[in-house]
């Protein structure tokens, strides 16, 4: 079975420095399973050889959803609805994304993984999506996970023609659900927008590379059951192989 390397999520149980959780929601693994994938799941607490020692065992990478990124990582002043958790988690996920766009190993990054990508690739982030599309519901009513299975934070995105995305999954409006604050701001190096949400919210992007699988999108396919974006799964699954074959 192909391997897949899936960084863990992290969320604080208490306020002391020890009760930091390291997660994966089950719906990430089971649409995972479901593509003929193994992850393997790494706590982003684990000393750098180790995690190196993961990442060269793996054919791609997944990055999930989770916290906000600390704005240090992109040369910003926090805001005062920005909540980073772990700033760890922050500095692998970002060296992975790296290491991959260097060994053109696939990525696919969902949520805070479609920030982490740009912020890898020397992009930003809108720190507080309500501060500059306010008449947008991007953040679902508490609790935001809920939220997700019930289709009350569905909403429409336009995609790009002539993206990579747009090939994967032949549509030019579709459907994403939201479960976040925070998206893609100033566009990083080598990275294409390829979905948008009616106000111009970033939705999706991909690399400018043809041939190298980087791509992020913001809403929660994982959550869906055959929703619109559920072929790029699929175009994983098959990234992932020929860089097996590799």
């Amino acid at each position: 079975m192909k391997k897949i390397l899936i960084p863990l999520s992290t969320f604080k149980i208490n306020d002391d420095s020890k009760g930091l959780a390291h997660m994966a929601r089950k719906t990430y693994l089971d649409k995972i399973l479901a593509y003929h994938l193994e992850p393997r799941l790494m706590p982003t607490c684990l000393p750098d050889d180790m995690i190196d020692a993961v990442y060269n065992e793996c054919d791609g990478i997944l990055l999930m959803g989770g916290d906000d990124f600390d704005p240090k990582t992109y040369d910003e002043v926090q805001h005062e609805k920005t909540t980073p958790t772990d700033t760890r988690r922050d500095e692998v996920e970002l060296r992975l994304i790296q290491k991959a766009i260097k060994d053109k190993k696939p990525v696919f990054g969902i949520c805070r993984g479609c920030q982490a990508i740009n912020i890898a690739c020397g992009g930003s982030l809108h720190q507080h999506i309500p501060d500059i599309v306010p008449d947008e519901a991007h953040v679902p009513n508490p609790p935001a996970y809920k939220s997700l299975f019930d289709g009350k934070s569905n909403h429409p995105a336009t995609v790009e023609k002539g993206s990579r995305l747009f090939s994967l999954i032949n549509k030019e409006h579709i459907s994403v659900t939201s479960a976040h604050h925070q998206s893609v701001n100033r566009l990083g190096n080598g990275l294409a927008i390829s979905a948008r949400s009616p106000r111009g919210i970033v939705e999706a992007i991909e690399s400018i590379d043809p041939s190298f699988f980087l791509l992020g999108v913001q809403s929660h396919p994982e959550t869906e059951v055959n929703g619109d974006l559920e072929p790029v799964f699929k175009a994983f699954a098959g990234a992932v192989e020929v860089y097996q074959k590799t």
